[in-house]
């Protein structure tokens, strides 16, 4: 009895990890996306993207995957999410020299990276399972 209380407590531990780590990562992603989106909006009002306004949202952008990033090692492989630490540089390179095409071509593969990676990086429940 002691034994199949134990198995049932560490499954349910388990299962509850996995929903709390799958809760985090959605809401990471979803305010990446978010951040991400209105970066977009905002360098497409702007005609000088090498402005404090602009600079400032991608600097605001970058710390907070800097802060996620942290987490989200600690749950998926690294090398999977390598890429958007790479755009937000990229991101940061284009909008200090002003190029703002190039700039919103970059912020548009952040908004992809981040909703592909909603489908691709969360662990499901049912594998769990």
């Amino acid at each position: 009895m002691k034994r199949t209380i134990l198995i049932v407590s560490l499954f349910v531990i388990l299962v509850g990890i996995s929903v709390v780590e799958e809760i985090l990562l959605k809401q990471n992603l979803t305010t990446l996306y978010n951040k991400s989106v209105n970066l977009k909006n905002l360098v497409e009002e702007v005609e000088n993207v090498n402005s404090n306004l602009v600079l400032d949202e991608i600097d605001e952008l970058d710390e907070f995957w800097k802060s996620c990033e942290n987490y989200i090692c600690i749950v998926i492989n690294h090398i999977n999410i390598e890429e958007v630490g790479e755009q937000l540089t990229k991101i940061k390179l284009l909008g200090e020299q002003n190029k703002k095409e190039e700039l919103i071509i970059e912020i548009n593969l952040l908004i992809y990276y981040s909703k592909s990676y909603e489908h691709m990086l969360i662990p499901s429940l049912q594998n769990i399972l």
